[in-house]
């Protein structure tokens, strides 16, 4: 069980999607989703939690916090420590993004991006997992 979604926006904050590098040795960027991909979004949050909780012997699971902010500005974080994670980078014909075209990717860059939002469990946690599957630049 797990939800799609694709938008156009736009990446906000610190982007650093080359290579991974500050203290904590990562790679990071951020962008804000508008209210009607929310609304979607929020909506299909609740349906795959009460999916994960049916899903949990647990007596008392808990929720994971929301990716988004008040400002709906989403940040992920990812390294090559966990290489599922890395998201992968296309141009507008599908071709992936070499590491030069990646060093011009920055704030403010207009992106489309691919989103899944799937259940998952963790002892008595119950989340689900918002990972960025590709971002077309």
């Amino acid at each position: 069980m797990a939800n799609a979604y694709t938008f156009t926006t736009h990446l906000d904050g610190f982007v650093n999607v080359l290579r991974d590098a500050n203290k904590y040795d990562n790679r990071c960027f951020s962008y804000k989703i508008d209210e009607d991909t929310h609304d979607q979004i929020h909506g299909d949050r609740w349906e795959l939690i009460r999916f994960a909780k049916e899903q949990t012997n647990a007596k008392k699971p808990y929720e994971i916090p929301l990716p988004w902010d008040d400002d709906l500005c989403i940040r992920y974080i990812y390294s090559a420590a966990l290489p599922s994670w890395i998201p992968v980078f296309v141009d507008a014909e599908g071709r992936e993004l070499n590491q030069a075209q990646l060093e011009l990717i920055k704030r403010g860059s207009k992106v489309e991006l691919y989103v899944e939002q799937t259940p998952f469990l963790m002892d008595t946690k119950v989340a689900r997992a918002f990972t960025q599957g590709w971002a077309q630049c």
